[in-house]
Order: C-alpha cells, then structure tokens, then sequence
C-alpha cells in the first residue's frame, strides 16, 4: 500500500514541485530579502522631550551614516523589537533633556537599552559621539554667551579653558535581555526550520486527495475485501502519508544544510522533532482524506488551513514580535511548539534535553489527530463512501 501511494504521488509532477522545488525557492527569497543589511545599525528612538536639543542629537546621529533611526512613541514596542533583533538598541530621551542641557549646568543624561553586545558596543560609541560633540556645542554658547564685550585674546584664553571642563552627555547602556534570535547571523537560519513546518503540513494536507482517489476509484473498497484485516488497511494509509512527511522533511533539512548552511543542532533532537511533526501532518492528512469528498475539496481546504496556522504559529514570522493574546493562540497550533523546538535547536544550541516539552505537546497533537481520522477512515473505508 505504501508503495502503491509513493508511486502514484510522484507521477504527479505538480505535487513534486511543491514538496522538492517551491520549499526552496521560498527559502531563498525569504532569506534573501530579511538578510540584507545596509551596513547602518538599525536604531529605535523614543523622544519624552520635545525640544530642539532633542531633535538636533536625532539629526547628529543620522549625520553620521552610521545608523537608522525609527522613532517610536511607545518604550515598550521599541524594546519588543530590540528583543526580537529587527532594532539593535533603542535609545531613551527623556523629559527634561533639552532644558538641563541647555541650562547652567549642561550634564543630561540619555539611556541606550541593547541585547547584542558587539552590535551594541558600536551603537554606543555612535551615541557617544554625536552626544559628546552636541554637548561641546552647548558648551560654546554658553562661553559665548557670558564672554561678551573681550578681545580676541581673551576669548582666546576662555574657550583653551573651557574645552577643559566641556560638560559631556552620559550614556548608560544597560542589557533587557538577548535576542531570541541571536548568536545566529545565517540569514537563513530562521526561515529554513519554518520553510519546514510549513510545507510539511501543506503537502500533507494536499496529498490527503491521493487517499480520496482510493476511495472514489474504488480501491479502497477492493483493500478492504481482501484476506487482510481493516486494522492493515488503516496502517498502510497512514505509512504511505508518514514516509511523505519524513521526505518532505528530509529535502528541507538537506537544502537547509548543503545549500543555506543552516546549524539544524543536535541530530537526535532534530529527529525527534522532524518524527513529532511529521506525525501531525500525517494525522491531519488522513482526517482531511477522509472527510473531504473530492481532491479538490482536500486542496481548498487544506491549503488556506495550513496557511493560516502557519501564520498563527510563528512560521512566518517569530511570535516574539506579536503581542502576547496573540502569541497564546498562536500556541493552540502544534505549528508553534514546532517553532519553539527549532529555535531553541538552531540558535540556543539546545539538545534533546532542553525540547522535551515541544515534542511532547507535538506528539498529544499526533496522536490526537491520528485518532480521529483513523476513526473516521475506517468509517469511511467500512461504509464504501
């Protein structure tokens, strides 16, 4: 039976571009366009002081060509996206800043948050640059201000005297944490595990309508009159759909490799994983061939589900970057505890130790679709529908 389905798939060179081809080709673009880099550090800015002062560090910073300046009105979304890696540092100007810089005193403070600690570091000489030469700035007005009416010399004399005691803007860089997806510079090393978890469950899904072609040819009914019993029958439909979600999986972790040099991690986690999943597209493959009706019924509703868990499930983007109601639905899909698994893989260096609980979650899935649709294949297979 398994090889019956293998072989009766792969004549289908459509489905063969989905599985081997189009994974791929998504990897590529993918990575492609969240890899590119302008060579500035990309900067969030949140401004508690509207002032000029303010504005003409912002406008310093960017002179520079050094780094990227975003501003955002929340303090909390700026460190969400220093957290997930899309900002390197976001930088704090709090209330008060143009007064006390501008006044007699002249020594503000600004407050840089970072999670990378080399990226960081550059970011931070950056700021203390454009901050030092604002404060030298303000520092000469001042001079000029109280130095009215002198001769050259002596202004001469005050200004060698001044640029001893010029007043400087403090930087203090502290850590929120690192990045879940740090330590990992492959642009690809996100989108390979996710190019997996996506597809695996799609082709699943999809090729759910060969076991609707049984039915509907009647082969399916021929099985069940053999001298085997329908237990037989019920584990050879699931094999043939388990072996696809096996390949599928295995051309991705081989294109991730060879192609991408995508770090997949410890091999006996990874098979754990890849085992977990690819039972849980398996169970939903036969519960869609069995209660779909036609392939193309298996397709309009395999394709638009899968789809959409992949989004919910963090296969598109990390779920760190969503708010946290979200996220929580998002882990309702096995497609997240999948994505939680490689991420740990991938960019912590976890082994099997440190995703026990992922493959767990993902095999309650497995087993809890497999079976309903053993169920209701046997069902179907029994009644001859």
């Amino acid at each position: 039976m398994v090889v019956a389905d293998v072989m009766r798939t792969t004549r289908d060179r459509t489905g063969l571009f989905f599985v081997v081809v189009l994974p791929v080709v998504i990897m590529v673009i993918i990575g492609a366009t969240f890899g590119a880099n302008s060579g500035s550090l990309p900067m969030a800015v949140v401004v508690a002081d509207d002032s000029p002062q303010a504005t003409e560090l912002l406008d310093a910073l960017v002179a520079t060509g050094s780094v990227t300046v975003e501003r955002y009105d929340d303090l909390d979304d700026a460190r969400r996206d220093v957290r997930t890696g899309a900002k390197v540092g976001v930088l704090e100007i709090p209330s008060g800043f143009g007064a006390v810089l501008s006044g007699d005193d002249g020594t503000a403070t600004v407050v840089l948050a970072t999670t990378d600690p080399q990226a960081g570091m550059a970011l931070a000489e950056v700021v203390q640059a454009s901050t030092d030469d604002l404060g030298a700035t303000y520092a000469a007005r001042r001079f000029a201000k109280a130095q009215t009416d002198a001769s050259p010399e002596q202004v001469a004399a005050a200004v060698a005297q001044a640029s001893t005691t010029v007043p400087t803007i403090a930087v203090e860089a502290t850590s929120i944490g690192q990045a879940p997806l740090a330590g990992n510079d492959n642009q690809f090393a996100y989108t390979a595990p996710s190019n997996l978890v996506m597809f695996v469950f799609i082709n699943s899904l999809t090729i759910g309508g060969v076991l609707i072609e049984t039915r509907r040819l009647g082969v399916a009914r021929r099985m069940v009159a053999a001298p085997v019993t329908i237990g037989t029958v019920l584990l050879g439909s699931g094999a043939a759909r388990l072996v696809f979600a096996v390949g599928q999986s295995a051309v991705i972790l081989l294109a991730g490799r060879v192609l991408f040099g995508v770090e997949w991690g410890d091999t006996m986690a990874v098979a754990a994983v890849v085992a977990a999943f690819a039972l849980v597209g398996t169970g939903a493959g036969l519960l869609v061939g069995s209660v779909a009706r036609t392939p193309e019924q298996a397709q309009g509703i395999g394709i638009p589900l899968a789809i959409g868990l992949a989004m919910l499930g963090g296969a598109m983007w990390p779920l760190d970057v969503v708010s946290d109601p979200l996220r929580f639905v998002g882990h309702l899909t096995p497609h997240a505890w999948a994505m939680d698994a490689w991420v740990a893989l991938v960019f912590e260096g976890a082994g099997l130790a440190g995703v026990w609980r992922e493959v767990l979650v993902l095999f309650g899935y497995a087993l809890a679709l497999l079976g309903v649709a053993l169920v209701a294949l046997r069902h179907r297979l029994l009644s001859g529908t």
